[in-house]
């Protein structure tokens, strides 16, 4: 048991605007919610929400305003429970302008270069997990429509593979290693319909033109 939960956990550094402190069952500053774009600020965000160790509560609580440029660092892991990733901060430093700049060349770079390679021999040993939140709050902004147009996305995909293959016996059907699931409340009733992909994060307020777009990035 204790080797498949490491295999669940990976670490993370992510730069984002701080937007607001979430309260939880512990405290009113039991989590950060952070918005992360990646290249330019024109660029769509993601949002996380990320817990704080007690340290850090006390720390942050005074520290950080709205709209603050945020790295920060930690673990994440899959609550095999809720089927959702579950994200806690180790260590969080404020960036200025300059140093916010910096890390967007970086990141951009590293996405257009480096990240493909990775993403590939992922998707090559295991499925990528596509969760979408059922609950109602969700079904009612549109969640139910969210998992049926990317089941029918898939099954163009793969049938356009398929098609493909015959003239190419060495091509790998990668959409056939996308798997989409249904979950219970993610706890974040306001902010559906959520998604959570395994590997890769957390999409609030996903819409059909957004799931499709989300797809693309794992094919």
């Amino acid at each position: 048991m204790a080797s498949k939960m490491a295999d669940l956990e990976s670490s993370f550094c992510l730069v984002g605007r701080f937007i607001a402190f979430v309260p939880g069952e512990k405290s009113p500053y039991q989590m950060i919610s952070l918005d992360v774009s990646l290249g330019d600020s024109s660029a769509e965000a993601t949002h996380y929400r990320i817990v704080l160790d007690k340290h850090l509560r006390r720390m942050m609580y005074r520290y950080l305003n709205p709209q603050d440029w945020l790295k920060v660092v930690g673990h994440r892991a899959m609550n095999l429970r809720s089927g959702q990733l579950e994200w806690k901060a180790a260590e969080i430093f404020k960036l200025s302008a300059h140093q916010v700049s910096a890390y967007r060349v970086s990141a951009y770079q590293t996405s257009t270069h480096s990240l493909p390679a990775v993403t590939l021999a992922a998707k090559a040993s295991a499925p990528v997990r596509v969760l979408i939140c059922q609950a109602s709050d969700c079904r009612q902004r549109g969640s139910e429509a969210v998992s049926r147009a990317l089941k029918e996305a898939i099954a163009q995909a793969n049938s356009s593979q398929a098609n493909s293959s015959q003239t190419n016996s060495s091509q790998t059907n990668s959409s056939q290693k996308i798997m989409v699931q249904s979950t219970g409340c993610m706890k974040r009733c306001k902010e559906g319909p959520n998604v959570v992909t395994v590997p890769g994060g957390q999409h609030c307020q996903v819409s059909l033109e957004g799931a499709i777009t989300l797809l693309q990035t794992l094919l």
